[in-house]
């Protein structure tokens, strides 16, 4: 029920279904590798591609992995279903049983979370889908349940009702067992975002119900996070660092603001006039959101203190009424809105070429720095994907090593005392999804 009040505030109308008040392992061994943003070398602006959809019309993108594969929903000929868009091609994931399916968040190994109709359409039950096939999470003992978010080890957050459906509360779902998080003394609560780290942020009553306050739930306890010296909170997304992002009332909740939570402190991130709402964060920092005043709702950026009305980097007369909802670690961007054709569309936005990284829409560029201690050395290095030359891996040079080179193949030896890994290398990767893909791994191995 969180994220869809979520992307209310942000539409004022979607899927909906029950109202609430305002918007919805194990530690590296090493220092994971640090990926620097495109936006951080690059002059940002972005290529917008329609999605399509399943053949009904609109569709509404909600989640987006480092592959760039995307989720959401779409209308088809007979009935409204959870879809995947991958390599250019839009699928059907199908539902529980029911008429109805939704897909919300996708992990890099493809896994997806949502929620479907079961049989007869009586109930709405979270689903993981994988390999062809959805499966139904269950509930806290009662008649529904609902999965936001997934991380790279197939932990899936959400809410579902507890036993008679006497209250709503968010869980943790991993290997078949869903876990009640439990509340801020409250009835109800919400889970919205995982990390790698099983780090689990959302949004929980306060004792007496009165109230909505953003939580991070780690090591079997939920912490409030706070407010912006308002009332109220809610918080969205969250990154492998322990970023947090979301909303909250400033003081006498005169406004909403965006905020970024980091390390015990909420930070006003501001808007571009009236209100703002902060729904992602990237591996890098980056977020995403919407800002408010009372005749617009414009999209934007926040990197490196400022933060950006996302209409600036796009083409001229792209997309109007624009709606953001993801962003993968690469900054690529996924929402909703109307397109230049006046038809309402699903929208994936790719950051562009700029003069020190020439790219075309096959070849993306690829910054990853692969170390773990202070003070290793690092050699960037330039290769052709493609017809493209793009920045690809920033490699360590240890110490009577040889240096790393292009790879396609990763693999990571034994960690050394030194807490120096060695990267074995072996082809120049034929393709830009190719390099993404073995750098998935990479990440695997640190996040797992």
């Amino acid at each position: 029920m969180f994220l869809t009040h979520a992307l209310r505030s942000l539409t004022r109308s979607t899927f909906r279904r029950k109202s609430l008040r305002r918007p919805p392992g194990r530690r590296p061994l090493a220092r994971r590798p640090q990926v620097e943003s495109l936006e951080e070398r690059c002059l940002l602006s972005y290529t917008v591609t329609n999605l399509g959809s399943l053949g009904g019309g609109g569709s509404f993108p909600y989640g987006i992995n480092n592959r760039g594969q995307v989720v959401g929903v779409s209308n088809g000929p007979a009935q409204t279903d959870a879809f995947l868009y991958s390599k250019g091609k839009m699928t059907d994931l199908g539902t529980l049983g029911g008429t109805f399916s939704l897909a919300l968040a996708i992990n890099n190994r493809g896994q997806v979370v949502g929620y479907a109709n079961t049989p007869g359409d009586t109930e709405q039950h979270a689903f993981l889908w994988q390999d062809g096939a959805m499966t139904d999470l269950g509930t806290l003992g009662g008649t529904y349940s609902y999965a936001y978010g997934i991380n790279n080890r197939g932990q899936a957050v959400g809410d579902a009702g507890t036993s008679g459906d006497s209250a709503d509360h968010a869980f943790l779902w991993q290997d078949g067992t869903m876990t009640d998080l439990g509340t801020l003394g409250g009835t109800t609560s919400g889970a919205l975002a995982i990390n790698n780290r099983g780090q689990v942020v959302g949004l929980a009553n306060t004792p007496g119900d009165t109230k909505f306050h953003a939580f991070l739930w780690q090591h079997g306890a939920m912490t409030d996070l706070g407010t912006l010296g308002g009332t109220y909170s809610h918080a969205y997304g969250i990154n492998n660092r322990g970023q947090v992002v979301g909303d909250a009332g400033t003081s006498g909740d005169s406004a909403d603001h965006a905020f970024l939570w980091q390390d015990g402190t909420m930070t006003d991130l501001g808007s571009l006039g009236g209100d703002s709402l902060a729904v992602a964060i990237n591996a890098s920092g980056t977020v995403i959101g919407q800002s408010f005043t009372t005749d617009n709702y414009d999209p934007f950026i926040y990197s490196k203190g400022t933060m950006t009305d996302l209409y600036t980097l796009l083409p001229a007369g792209a997309v109007t009424h624009l709606v953001v909802t993801g962003i993968n670690d690469r900054g690529q961007i996924v929402g909703w809105g109307v397109d230049s054709n006046g038809y309402l569309a699903a929208l994936l936005l790719t950051p562009s070429d700029d003069k020190n990284v020439q790219t075309d829409d096959a070849s993306r560029a690829i910054i990853a720095t692969l170390g773990a201690s202070q003070g290793d050395a690092h050699q960037t290095e330039i290769a052709t994907l493609g017809q493209s030359q793009v920045l690809v891996v920033s490699a360590p040079s240890p110490a009577n090593q040889a240096t790393s080179s292009r790879h396609e193949t990763v693999h990571f030896g034994t960690p050394r005392d030194d807490g120096l890994h060695h990267l074995a290398a072996s082809h120049r990767p034929a393709t830009a999804a190719a390099a993404w893909e073995a750098l998935d791994r990479v990440f695997a191995d640190f996040d797992n």
